[in-house]
């Protein structure tokens, strides 16, 4: 698995790095990719976005198996105040979602 805070990595290594990971292990993600055409990028900016609708109609998560866990933790859900499905997101390791909520603050 890759560490999101190996700091022998320049950020845009990282994001590259981040985005082959989850192309690779993220059947949503995957699709998305491969509905843009998009099999491998050379700068962050090339990265695609996943629409917020996405995490409204499919759990979008990474393959447990490349992440050796056996299920996410923690699951957060959107307010849900448009009356819509609301969004889900999946985490599997608190630790490293505090640690990125943390640093992200520095």
């Amino acid at each position: 698995m890759i560490d999101p805070f190996d700091t022998s990595f320049t950020f845009e290594e990282q994001a590259i790095r981040l985005f082959d990971f989850q192309r690779d292990y993220n059947p949503i993600y995957r699709r998305f990719c491969d509905a843009l055409g998009i099999k491998s990028i050379n700068s962050l900016h090339e990265i695609p976005f996943l629409p917020i609708q996405a995490f409204k109609d499919a759990q979008v998560v990474t393959d447990h198996s490349a992440l050796n866990i056996e299920h996410s933790i923690l699951k957060f859900e959107s307010s849900g105040t448009s009356g819509m499905h609301r969004s889900k997101h999946y985490v599997a390791d608190p630790d490293i979602y505090k640690t990125s909520i943390l640093n992200g603050m520095n």
